[in-house]
Order: C-alpha cells, then sequence, then structure tokens
C-alpha cells in the first residue's frame, strides 16, 4: 500500500479526458440511431474534451455546452433522453452530481473509479433507488486522455485505479454488464 507523504514529488493532475476507447466499450447500450439525444453532461471548461465527438463516431445524437454547469442547467429544457458522462474525480463535486442526475431522473451512464461503489455517500445518494442501478464492468482499466500544459492531448496507460460505468434506469440484461 502507498502512503502519499512518502512520496514528496507526488503532484495532482485534474486535466484527464475521456478516451474514444471508454465509449467504444459500452456502444451497444447506446442509442446510436439518432431516435434518442444524449447529454454529455460534464463538459463545464472542458473546451479540449473529445467526449461528446467520440459518441457521435459512434452514431449518437449528443448535447452539450462548454459553458453550462450541469449542477444548474441542461439543455433543451430537458429535451434529451439520457446522460452519458465521466464526472469529475472531486468526490464533493462527484457527489453534487450524482445527485443531481438522480434528482433529473432520466437514465443515465457515469464512469466512475470502482471503489466510489462502496462508499457512504453511494447508500445516501441512491438510498432508495438501488433497484434502478446497474453496474459495467470493463475487462481492464480505462487509460485517460492527459491534457498538457502545451494543450496537446495524450494518450496515457497508467492509470492507478479500476472504472466501472455506473448506469441507472438502463434496464440492461446480465450480459452486458461484464465487457470482454
Amino acid at each position: 500500500m502507498a502512503n502519499l507523504k512518502d512520496s514528496p514529488t507526488f503532484e495532482v493532475h485534474d486535466d484527464y479526458y475521456t478516451p474514444a476507447s471508454a465509449w467504444q466499450q459500452i456502444s451497444h447500450i447506446l442509442p446510436t440511431k439518432g431516435d434518442k439525444i444524449i447529454w454529455e453532461a460534464c463538459m463545464w471548461g472542458a473546451e479540449e474534451s473529445k467526449s461528446p465527438e467520440y459518441l457521435a463516431e459512434l452514431g449518437a445524437t449528443v448535447v452539450y455546452d462548454t459553458h453550462m454547469d450541469c449542477l444548474e442547467g441542461e439543455p433543451y429544457e430537458g429535451d434529451w433522453h439520457m446522460i452519458v458522462s465521466n464526472p469529475p474525480f472531486k468526490t464533493e463535486l462527484k457527489k453534487k452530481i450524482l445527485e443531481r442526475f438522480v434528482e433529473l431522473d432520466k437514465p443515465f451512464v457515469v464512469i466512475m473509479n470502482s471503489l466510489n461503489t462502496f462508499s457512504k455517500y453511494m447508500r445516501e445518494i441512491f438510498k432508495d433507488k438501488f433497484q434502478h442501478l446497474q453496474i459495467i464492468t470493463p475487462s481492464g482499466k480505462i487509460h485517460f486522455d492527459k491534457l498538457l500544459d502545451s494543450g496537446e492531448l495524450v494518450k496515457t496507460n497508467k492509470c492507478s485505479f479500476y472504472c466501472v460505468y455506473l448506469c441507472y434506469k438502463m434496464n440492461l440484461k446480465n450480459e452486458d454488464l461484464w465487457l470482454d
């Protein structure tokens, strides 16, 4: 087990973005025929993110706004069908976002650290809604794209944690919950 106090050169870097491969893994559960609109909700200030572009390349109709806080607004006064997003890593912000998504009560798929599913706050947020939760487990780690100080987005391959896709009101088949 590592102790961060033992590593004086450890730096926090928050500019990581969802790679195309993360959405490709779950493309079989996403609406990609244009009949449903996906809201990529966690885009506030993320002008460099290519997440909406990656979802659109899969055939999805995607709306997003890099100037809108998903905690306070939503696109088209609710004329969208589901959320597909990767919330920020910071726990306090992630808790607020999950609470907001549950309040909106539409289907969603979010990427999160697998350890979050064991947290007390998950039980508090979903206390009477566990019947609507499902977790998709990838076969390995999701390695995120890192935004360098130069503005270049580069692929990484050293993510230190495992992620899952937390699904709400998706009614997925059991065979869709474990990815190859």
